[in-house]
């Protein structure tokens, strides 16, 4: 004789059937869903996403938070360059050219290929003659001063952008053409001989020039700058006393050869 069938114990978890009820607008119905979403999160309602419980008590989820704190990459000095050239109005030729230039322009914003071998460095029909074309304009783009291929030029481009605005800089641009060596010498007395000008006034132009900067393209993106870790820190104690101390996990090993030990 088979004992009489046990009745399943109703157990009470909180669960209330969602009724669809037409007299109040499914407010109670409603009100319970705006319940679960904020104690689950829309994961619960939606179904397209794996359930993921929301941190408690106000906890930041740290995952979130690293996502968020990631610096963004840092735009490289082609990359930038290659914006604005998008702008430039020029030749289908010339743009092409242009474009192969600032691949080869240096994070310092040199470009110190030459330009009759950069036709051999790419499979369009680039001149020299385009590629000198292109140069120039590619000269005009920020920040002054890249595409030049030396020193001289860097700067000539520069003050050139200051002397479209207006500024008289005829004294500068004579010394970056003709003394750029003689003045890094410290050669002035006869800078100012063969200038015809004052000793003040060469030394005040070389002063304008120094405002200049000889590595443009530094100015675009950031580079890691390596951690400096102090070997040893020196504190001064309460007493005023000065207490020197190696720094922990950077002080080296000290071994003893077993020549010496004996």
């Amino acid at each position: 004789e088979q004992p009489p069938a046990r009745e399943e114990e109703s157990i009470d978890r909180g669960e209330e059937q969602m009724v669809v009820d037409s007299d109040d607008g499914n407010t109670r119905d409603f009100e319970r869903l705006a319940e679960y979403v904020d104690a689950y999160g829309t994961e619960f309602v939606t179904g397209d996403a794996p359930f993921r419980p929301r941190p408690a008590g106000g906890e930041r989820d740290r995952k979130m938070d690293a996502m968020a704190n990631t610096p963004a990459p840092v735009q490289s000095l082609n990359e930038y360059l290659l914006e604005q050239w998008v702008f430039v109005e020029a030749g289908d030729e010339v743009k092409v050219a242009g474009r192969l230039i600032i691949s080869y322009i240096d994070d310092d914003g040199y470009l110190r290929t030459p330009l009759e071998e950069l036709p051999q460095k790419t499979r369009d029909p680039v001149t020299e003659a385009q590629l000198r074309d292109a140069l120039k304009l590619v000269q005009t783009l920020d920040p002054i001063g890249v595409g030049a291929r030396d020193l001289q030029e860097c700067l000539t481009i520069q003050l050139s952008a200051e002397s479209a605005a207006g500024m008289d800089v005829s004294l500068e641009l004579e010394l970056v053409s003709r003394f750029l060596r003689d003045i890094e010498m410290n050669r002035l007395p006869q800078i100012a001989r063969k200038a015809g000008k004052t000793l003040e006034e060469i030394k005040e132009a070389i002063v304008n020039l120094s405002h200049l900067n000889p590595r443009p393209g530094t100015l675009i993106g950031q580079r890691t700058v390596p951690g400096i870790f102090p070997d040893v820190m020196v504190e001064f104690t309460d007493d005023g006393e000065m207490k020197v101390f190696a720094v922990d996990g950077r002080t080296p090993r000290l071994y003893i050869s077993r020549l010496y030990r004996r």
